[in-house]
């Protein structure tokens, strides 16, 4: 990878979080929720994406500190680290001969079974932004890789 290539990843993955971020801290109410999309690269190596799972480990890292750093204002920073999600992204990267059999390769390290859709990631950012209330007597809410929203619903309701 060029430099430019890295700076063009970590700038479209953890730059661009960062800042929107501190652009938005002025309009936010006091209790509000941050969510920020992090990956499940993140948290498992894969052949050639180490650069993309280095920017959203960042991303977790990030939304941990400016937790701490908003903390005063109770807005809670939460990370959502999904899983394969079938968006047009697989199209651009993955030649179209290649395309089902990229897919299928992802497919089968999910436990489910399936890929997610970008709803999911809505309907679980939903789910934070809404249900998750913040507590000095116990962590914030933190959402890990799932691809099965109710078992994330129950799962949340649990420790929220």
């Amino acid at each position: 990878m060029t430099e430019e290539g890295y700076d063009r990843y970590m700038d479209l993955n953890l730059k661009s979080a960062y800042f929107t971020v501190q652009k938005s801290l002025p309009y936010l109410s006091d209790g509000a929720s941050v969510i920020l999309i992090g990956s499940s690269a993140a948290h498992r190596a894969a052949p050639g994406m180490a650069i993309y799972s280095a920017a959203k480990a960042a991303i977790i890292s990030l939304a941990k500190g400016l937790s701490l750093d908003l903390l005063s204002r109770n807005i809670r920073v939460n990370t959502l680290s999904p899983g394969s999600i079938d968006t047009p992204v697989f199209g651009k990267l993955v030649p179209e001969e290649h395309l089902e059999q990229v897919k299928q390769t992802w497919i089968d390290m999910i436990p489910v079974g399936k890929q997610g859709l970008p709803s999911d990631i809505g309907k679980a950012a939903d789910f934070l932004a809404k249900v998750c209330r913040f507590s000095l007597h116990r962590p914030s809410c933190t959402a890990g890789i799932w691809n099965d929203l109710s078992a994330a619903a129950d799962s949340l309701e649990r420790i929220c």
